[in-house]
């Protein structure tokens, strides 16, 4: 244990059970309030599901990661979070039934026993670790082809690279 703590600073444990997955890629954005002119991040999604019978159910929130995000790549790890809400469809009201606290993590997850309902997911980000400054014109230009090298800067190669 003590040489694992050592070398990894997390795990993820992967469920080997037969179970339905359902895996649906979002994405947050800046939004700037209009009246106030303060900006937030918001997820541009939320999820509903509809439970006919208590279910367990496991939600997870992942963020992409690549290879040089710790060295080269300007992307930041955001803060994360996921909110499970029940809507009661007879008097259209909304409760909160688990909000988990934000975390620095490429991912979040919450297992649950629901009983039937229908329920909005909603992902959930302060924006703090947004991976961009405000003032968009202290970013310095990138140069996208080294050319004493002969090779494509890595930050460009995450930002274009397509996953399978």
């Amino acid at each position: 244990m003590e040489d694992f703590i050592r070398e990894f600073s997390s795990i993820t444990v992967c469920y080997t059970r037969n179970w339905e997955e359902v895996r649906i890629r979002g994405k947050f954005v800046s939004v700037i309030e209009e009246e106030s002119k303060l900006e937030c991040v918001l997820s541009k999604w939320y999820y509903t599901i509809d439970l006919e019978k208590q279910t367990n159910i496991i939600i997870s929130l992942h963020q992409d990661e690549d290879k040089i995000r710790f060295t080269e790549s300007r992307k930041q790890i955001m803060d994360l979070s996921i909110a499970i809400l029940r809507k009661e469809n007879e008097t259209n009201e909304i409760t909160l039934v688990e909000s988990l606290d934000f975390s620095i993590s490429p991912n979040v997850q919450v297992e649950l026993n629901l009983p039937p309902g229908t329920y909005i997911i909603l992902p959930r980000n302060t924006g703090c670790f947004f991976g961009r400054p405000f003032d968009k014109t202290q970013v310095s230009p990138i140069q996208f082809y080294n050319w004493d090298e002969k090779k494509l800067n890595p930050i460009f190669i995450s930002t274009i690279k397509v996953k399978n």
